[in-house]
């Protein structure tokens, strides 16, 4: 199998441009600046983005440009960077780009008649883009999956290698050009070369991860009872539809289910105004859940989440998070000395998240006893977290669209 063949090549002025080609028709394009490199994104670092492997192929290399049995990339002696098919057309043509520490803009030629899809979930009012400007950013109702992914009629997908708040403007400003706007201040992208959007979505997914088949059961009608219901309602709702004949495969239930309303932490319980479950006997066979259950149906519960999930990202990719420094900085102190151990240990601002804990550990209870599986709600995590940091390093603004 082979692994990544990266190029570099001088671009203009204090300026290089790194070109790794993945497969024959994926490349990765990273401009540097003085030498200095952009390193890899959360994308990278926990697997959504991940080069597939692809058996051995050919690279060549002339001055100033890289091509494979499918694409060319050609930097021009006036700092253009420029992709082609193998019959030497250009498909993408990267005319400029600035990049600051707060921020960077990179610049592209539009061909007359060129347009766009893409995206991700951050408009619901159209599927061509040119003319618009689509703003990738996670916010409430309006953009839940926003994704810095997009497909051009000519033939060339661009994933722009970032977690930041990003905007693409497509041709809506200058009718003669589209560019992006990317908080994370670096120039770093892939493209994808095919000839068809479905084409290029296969060479996406092999890159980002093939979509998971959802169980058949999840096609069918799912009923929600409202945030008021209690046991006898979703019992009487489950008994109604299969009365009536009306084919339902899913009871869900709102956040009423919870004892405390919005409940984020991991000591939720079952509401025992709404939905009362008996100390002696959690799992049954007589809860409400039981006969619903028996019913053949199977049950949602409604999840909203603030937890910090990166320490449990870090532990399972067996990162570094830092450890505690509680005992070090005490280089100038007597050992000897009296030691006050009751404020010893660090507080952290973050008293929501069990650092040691997985999210998923508090939850296992509710799937032993009904949950088929949870609707997590936008909740928080459409929220912009000004002042926080999380627990993996990261600043707000490079892990809100992560998370």
């Amino acid at each position: 199998m082979s692994i990544p063949i990266a190029t570099d090549l001088e671009l203009c002025a204090q300026r290089s441009v790194r070109i790794e080609c993945l497969t024959p028709r994926i490349a990765r394009i990273r401009i540097a600046v003085e030498g200095e490199l952009p390193g890899d994104t959360g994308l990278n670092r926990y697997g959504f983005i991940t080069p597939p492997g692809e058996p051995e192929f050919e690279v060549a290399q002339t001055e100033g440009e890289v091509k494979t049995a499918a694409m060319c990339v050609r930097c021009a002696d006036d700092g253009r960077i420029l992709v082609q098919d193998t019959m030497g057309e250009t498909l993408l043509e990267q005319v400029g780009s600035e990049i600051q520490k707060g921020g960077s803009v990179a610049r592209f030629l539009a061909a007359d008649g060129e347009d766009w899809v893409g995206f991700g979930d951050q408009t619901r009012d159209r599927l061509f883009h040119r003319g618009y400007v689509a703003d990738c950013h996670v916010r409430n109702v309006k953009s839940y999956v926003p994704v810095p992914f997009f497909m051009s009629t000519r033939g060339v997908g661009v994933l722009v290698n970032t977690t930041h708040r990003i905007a693409f403007d497509m041709c809506a400003d200058d009718p003669e050009h589209f560019e992006w706007r990317d908080g994370r201040g670096a120039v770093d992208y892939y493209v994808f070369v095919a000839p068809t959007f479905a084409a290029m979505i296969d060479l996406y997914t092999s890159l980002t991860g093939r979509p998971k088949l959802p169980p058949e059961w999840s096609f069918g009608l799912w009923y929600i009872c409202r945030t008021q219901a209690n046991d006898r309602e979703a019992v009487d709702d489950a008994v109604n539809f299969r009365r009536e004949g009306i084919p339902c495969d899913v009871i869900g239930l709102e956040p009423g289910w919870m004892e405390r309303n919005y409940d984020g932490t991991t000591a939720k319980k079952w509401s025992p105004e709404r939905f009362p479950i008996p100390s002696y006997c959690q799992n049954g066979p007589h809860n409400f859940f039981n006969a619903i259950k028996r019913m053949g149906y199977r049950m949602e519960l409604w999840l909203c989440c603030d937890y910090d999930l990166s320490h449990e990202q870090e532990r399972r990719i067996g990162g570094e998070i830092g450890p505690d420094r509680a005992d070090e900085n005490t280089g100038f102190f007597q050992h000897d000395a009296e030691l006050d151990t009751h404020f010893s240990h660090p507080k952290y601002m973050d008293t929501l998240t069990k650092r040691d804990q997985a999210w998923f550990e508090h939850l296992k209870p509710f799937v032993d006893q009904c949950a088929d599986f949870f609707k997590q709600d936008g909740a928080y995590q459409v929220l912009d977290h000004p002042d926080r940091r999380w627990g993996n390093g990261m600043p707000d603004e490079e892990m809100h669209n992560l998370y």
